[in-house]
């Protein structure tokens, strides 16, 4: 009896210890909203908070999603060995602090609508640095099992900042990385990406965790704001997916350079 007490009791301590904190950084952002409204009331709707009862379903639904990570650690995103339709793999880097499970659905409907799927492991525990070089490793990784010259990456909050610096950087050059969504956080204040690359920015107004609105947007971005959704909904919900899709098989406005093929590296 007392296994099965806590096996009940532990997952609804971790809920309530998530509600707590989301409720609480949701709290302080809107209250920051507010002032930031007070001085300048003749500002854009970026200062504008939610309605009560859709703030009490935002912070509900990344306490429970924050849960279902946690409880679904085991089942982490399967890699794709084979090509798929899509020669452009899509490479999908999951947020710091959450385990990869986060990002099984977006995954899941990747997979669904025929692109190669590469789910790597940053580290939550890593410095900067020592993400940036995870980062060229896995994409580099990426090039050589699967042959693709060219990749779209989707970053999850939190990892944005660690791609953002491997492009602007130079990374190995091997491969282009044509598109970068990111979902949640973009990292405004990191340093530009270099122009070859698509850099298309999705993020809340209302994220709990995400701070003053504008930590959200890229300077060289295609920006889009959501309301009502936070950094681990982005993951799930499906009129994101549907953005994220519509981006990825949107036309190439610029062309990228040929590199030689993996073996003559």
């Amino acid at each position: 009896m007392g296994i099965a007490v806590a096996l009940v009791v532990a997952p609804l301590m971790a809920l309530a210890a998530s509600l707590t904190v989301h409720a609480v950084a949701y709290a302080r952002g809107a209250a920051a909203k507010r002032r930031a409204r007070a001085a300048c009331p003749f500002d854009d709707d970026d200062h504008d908070t939610l309605p009560v009862a859709r703030a009490a379903q935002l912070v509900a639904t990344e306490s429970v999603l924050w849960l279902y990570a946690i409880l679904t650690a085991p089942i982490a995103p399967a890699e794709d060995v084979a090509p798929a339709a899509d020669p452009v793999p899509v490479v999908v880097f999951p947020p710091r602090w959450v385990p990869r499970s986060a990002v099984r659905v977006l995954v899941a409907r990747l997979r669904a609508d025929g692109h190669t799927v590469v789910c790597p492991r940053l580290g939550a525990w890593s410095r900067q640095a020592s993400r940036a070089s995870l980062v060229d490793r896995a994409l580099r990784s990426t090039w050589e099992r699967h042959g693709a010259r060219t990749v779209d990456v989707v970053a999850a909050a939190a990892a944005s900042p660690e791609v953002v610096e491997h492009l602007a950087s130079g990374g190995s050059g091997t491969p282009v990385v044509r598109r970068l969504i990111t979902l949640g956080a973009a990292g405004a204040a990191g340093p530009r990406v270099p122009p070859a690359t698509e850099v298309i920015a999705l993020y809340s107004q209302d994220d709990p965790l995400l701070g003053a609105v504008e930590q959200g947007r890229r300077p060289e971005a295609f920006n889009i704001a959501l309301r009502g959704v936070g950094r681990l909904g982005f993951l799930h919900a499906p009129h994101v997916y549907g953005l994220v899709r519509e981006q990825l098989t949107a036309p190439q406005t610029a062309a990228l350079p040929a590199w030689p093929s993996p073996a003559s590296s």
